[in-house]
């Protein structure tokens, strides 16, 4: 057994003058992009380009001037630069925590992670002790950084006070195949030194000295059960280079392709032939077989410069319209190559629907005087809101298809950051709002398909068959996963 000692920032050292405290703070900059970037590509080849985005999104916030900026104020205020790390950081995290999106406050345990990493390496203090191999890690939370760490050292578990199912560092532990339980109260105090361990990850159970039967359930204990059989699992994924890890996992389509991701790290959007190239590899790849393009999610917790960053999803593209249109026509054209559909991201009104099926319409007409190759396609919603969830009984009328999405909905449901969202007690209203979707699409003839990592837990697979719903998607490894049983 390892125990990961909380982060001390408290200590700075001792402020020397402007100029010096401003080459303090760019240098622990680059330091952190470079120990970024070899966590990113470690985690890449561990396990795949979506699970290791985490760390490109850590550069993209170090690189931020108005980050610099507050750093740069503190500094000529007489603060040290670890101080004004540290004063600007948490004024970040104030500042998500008024938010009203959970799946913005779930983003701050990132801050911290990156305040602590910039901090450590300000103060030189960048050597952890490295647990053996083997061993299981007990702490009080563990962030992304430490599990790309601990994945290093070839750790056999990991045990955290804080955190959840969908935290950033259970994907990723998940990812990394490495069995963790979060959300265990006063592990710290339950688990000594030398204590034998024995981690379920997908039960949520810890138990210490098995001989004794002593057991400390996580919030999530009771998550248990084997996955449902006689599923059908289609991959989520973020470009056509990850097209090879669906195929090898045995995913029977693409359930979500995030187009997102072409359009960040970026100075301006794709155009649409970099686009129908992009769609039309992913189409081309599986056939007959359903291919979900999602339109652009950008937004909540992704932004790009060229976009305003105060909407999201569908209601971003209806308001940027030669941006969206672009788009619409890449996915037509590639659907003359496949079986593809559209999905319509965050939609909480019918008349978003309704404006969103319009213009692919007029796209449709404008590729036709073009004399171009183009298929017209089922055009879907992803019910991720509880207002969308009170009117899925009226979007199912013009909606072809329903994919639910977990992870943005049981946050919003529940009001709960999402790395907070463990266990089965709180499940009820979100089980409750699951029914009523499938029961509306049922009604209009339409199919749902579940997705998002929320859903990869047995026990959640399991309550959502019994609603009704047998289609799932997630990430390739989760697909293998659940098809090993």
């Amino acid at each position: 057994m390892h125990y990961v000692p909380e982060r001390s920032t408290g200590l700075f050292s001792e402020y020397t003058d402007a100029e010096t405290e401003r080459k303090k703070f760019k240098q622990a900059v680059f330091a952190f992009e470079v120990k970024t970037a070899c966590y990113f590509n470690s985690v890449k080849a561990l396990a795949d380009k979506k699970t290791a985005d985490v760390f490109s999104g850590y550069n993209a916030i170090v690189n931020d001037p108005v980050l610099e900026e507050s750093v740069f104020n503190e500094i000529d205020y007489g603060k040290s630069a670890a101080a004004a790390v540290e004063l600007s950081f948490n004024r970040i995290c104030e500042k998500l925590k008024l938010a009203e999106s959970p799946l913005i406050q779930s983003r701050i345990s990132d801050f911290l992670d990156i305040k602590n990493s910039l901090i450590s390496i300000i103060n030189n203090d960048t050597n952890p002790v490295e647990p053996a191999s083997g061993s299981v890690v007990v702490a009080k939370e563990l962030f992304p950084s430490d599990i790309s760490f601990l994945q290093s050292c070839n750790v056999a578990a990991a045990v955290a006070e804080r955190g959840g199912y969908t935290s950033h560092s259970a994907i990723l532990l998940r990812a990394l195949g490495i069995p963790a339980v979060f959300g265990v109260c006063n592990a710290l105090k339950a688990i000594k030194k030398g204590d034998m361990l024995l981690v379920n990850g997908e039960k949520g159970e810890v138990v210490i000295n098995p001989e004794k039967a002593q057991i400390v359930c996580s919030c999530s204990a009771k998550n248990t059960g084997t996955y449902p059989e006689n599923v059908k699992l289609l991959a989520n994924i973020s470009s056509a280079k990850e097209v090879t890890d669906a195929l090898n996992c045995g995913a029977e389509g693409i359930g979500l392709f995030r187009s997102e991701y072409l359009f960040l790290n970026r100075a301006y959007p794709p155009s649409e032939e970099e686009q129908i190239y992009e769609y039309s590899a992913i189409a081309k790849a599986f056939g007959e077989k359903e291919t979900v393009l999602r339109t652009l999610d950008i937004g909540g917790d992704k932004s790009v410069s060229y976009l305003p960053d105060n909407e999201r999803g569908i209601r971003l593209c209806l308001n940027n319209p030669e941006i969206f249109k672009a788009q619409l026509r890449a996915m037509l054209c590639a659907a003359a190559l496949g079986n593809v559909k559209i999905l319509l991201p965050f939609v909480t009104k019918t008349e978003e629907l309704e404006r969103a099926k319009m213009l692919i319409n007029e796209c449709c007409t404008e590729l036709e005087k073009e004399k171009r190759a183009f298929r017209r396609v089922p055009v879907g919603v992803m019910i991720e809101t509880p207002s969308a969830v009170f009117i899925s009984d009226l979007l199912a009328e013009n909606a072809d298809f329903f994919s639910v999405g977990t992870n943005d909905l049981f946050s919003l449901v529940m009001a709960m950051e999402r790395s907070l969202i463990t266990g089965t007690e709180m499940y009820e209203s979100v089980f409750r709002a699951v029914r009523i979707i499938n029961e509306n699409a049922n009604k209009n003839g339409i199919p749902v398909t579940v997705c998002g990592e929320a859903a990869e837990n047995p026990f959640i697979m399991q309550k959502i068959c019994e609603i009704g719903i047998n289609t799932f998607s997630h990430n390739p490894i989760a697909v293998k996963k659940i098809k090993a049983g």
